[in-house]
């Protein structure tokens, strides 16, 4: 093949990580925002019959920018952050496998419980109505006007079994709501996370390069070997945050998506922004990876950091 030929073969294009992240949180948003509380649905136009199958949706839809997103982190040597990706949107997937089976287990409680209901009805009310269509017929759903208090009295008329009926529909209902708004925060929360990354990308990689060149003229300078120079008091402040995130990432894994602390919420405890934050995991992180700090910072001690500033 001739040089003009080789030179000629276009390049693979190759997305920016921030475009990526960006990507993944509207695909995120956009399945909260259609949430349904529904496990089946119905067309009547169609005369089809089918089951909502949400977190399949879920990973449909958000299956390129996952896989895209985990390559770039992976490419660029951020492993933390392809780690820590990883783990936050295997997560929101596994609530929302939960979540189907949380509507599943209500419909089921709703059905059984309305079977009971039926069965006592045909009880008391003996040949009048064998087939409680009467019955059905006084059913007003959820929107009926409720007159029966939420006391354990049981039912006596045709009217008060068809509201008991009524009302195990509105558990239901009302369950599924509270269930629904519970997993559209989750994943929002991620979305949120996703965009303070897609946000911080193009000024980290830009801190990244001023640091090089700046590194370079140090370099020089530096006799011993150890992390770039910065005042004592400055790395212990980064140590002691590090420190604190590394506890709490490991009380986070005994803890349900919605009851983590998010860094976010850490970086407003120190009054610092997110990316003052992400800067002083990743100073961490750089001198772990060249094998001067140990991986736990909970173990690197005042003295033994200040041997590097000698």
């Amino acid at each position: 093949m001739r040089m003009s030929e080789r030179s000629a073969k276009p390049t693979p294009f190759v997305p920016q990580l921030g475009a990526v992240l960006d990507a993944l949180a509207d695909e995120i948003e956009a399945w909260a925002g259609g949430l349904g509380i529904e496990l089946m649905y119905t067309d009547p136009v169609l005369d089809e019959r089918g089951k909502n199958e949400w977190a399949a949706q879920l990973r449909q839809s958000t299956d390129w920018a996952r896989r895209t997103a985990v390559s770039l982190l992976t490419a660029q040597g951020t492993t933390d952050l392809m780690t820590d990706l990883r783990s936050r949107t295997d997560e929101l997937l596994a609530a929302a496998d939960a979540y189907e089976q949380r509507l599943e287990a209500m419909e089921d409680q709703r059905r059984v419980h309305i079977e009971g209901i039926v069965a006592r009805y045909r009880q008391t009310s003996g040949d009048e109505d064998p087939d409680a269509i009467q019955l059905m017929r006084l059913c007003r759903g959820t929107d009926r006007i409720w007159t029966m208090g939420l006391d354990d009295r049981s039912p006596e008329t045709p009217e008060e079994f068809a509201e008991s009926i009524d009302r195990a529909w509105f558990q239901e209902d009302g369950a599924k709501r509270r269930a629904r708004a519970q997993m559209q925060r989750c994943a929002r929360e991620l979305a949120e996370h996703l965009r303070l990354l897609a946000g911080a990308e193009p000024q980290g990689a830009a801190a990244q390069q001023a640091a090089a060149t700046q590194g370079k003229a140090e370099n020089k300078k530096r006799g011993k070997r150890g992390p770039n120079r910065m005042p004592l008091k400055q790395a212990w402040r980064y140590l002691t945050v590090v420190q604190e995130w590394r506890g709490i990432q490991e009380r986070n894994e005994k803890l349900p998506m919605r009851d983590r602390v998010q860094k976010v919420q850490v970086a407003e405890q120190h009054g610092i922004t997110f990316l003052e934050l992400e800067a002083m995991l990743g100073w961490y992180a750089k001198h772990r990876r060249q094998g001067l700090f140990p991986d736990d910072p909970r173990t690197l001690s005042m003295g033994e950091l200040q041997k590097w500033f000698e």
